[in-house]
């Protein structure tokens, strides 16, 4: 078996990868939460970009956008909550796709459902792979 270490251990990330995937989904029905790093371009002027990785009720979401503000901004990551209900989250942010790309704004988000298969999908093309590799070996001797 060729590189059967690295398969397992291929298969054990994702595998984990989607247990906390999981977990982060139905954590997200109890508490909208996100992580934010704020990388000031011009501290003077208060200018910069703004990235955050959010997590709604339902769905995932990446965010980064262009600010100006009057003061000298501190850089660096942020964590933060909404105080908002989820009932009044859900609202806001609805569970499905979304795409928004322009100049200065860019979000992305995607319910946890379609990631949570995608890192299953991951998960099992290793279980495949070994497995059409010991049937081709199989059939060789």
């Amino acid at each position: 078996m060729k590189h059967r270490r690295l398969r397992i251990a291929w298969s054990v990330t994702w595998g984990i990868v989607a247990v906390l995937l999981i977990a982060l989904w139905v954590r997200s029905y109890w508490c909208a939460e996100a992580f934010t790093q704020i990388l000031s371009t011009n501290r003077q002027h208060g200018w910069g970009v703004k990235s955050s990785a959010r997590n709604f009720p339902g769905n995932i979401e990446y965010c980064s956008d262009k600010f100006t503000s009057g003061s000298i901004l501190s850089t660096g990551w942020r964590y933060g909550y909404w105080g908002k209900t989820i009932s009044q989250m859900k609202e806001e942010h609805p569970i499905g796709f979304k795409l928004l790309w322009d100049k200065d704004y860019k979000t992305v988000r995607i319910p946890h459902w379609s990631a949570a298969v995608l890192v299953c999908v991951m998960v099992r093309s290793c279980a495949v792979a070994d497995h059409r590799y010991e049937e081709d070996t199989r059939m060789r001797r």
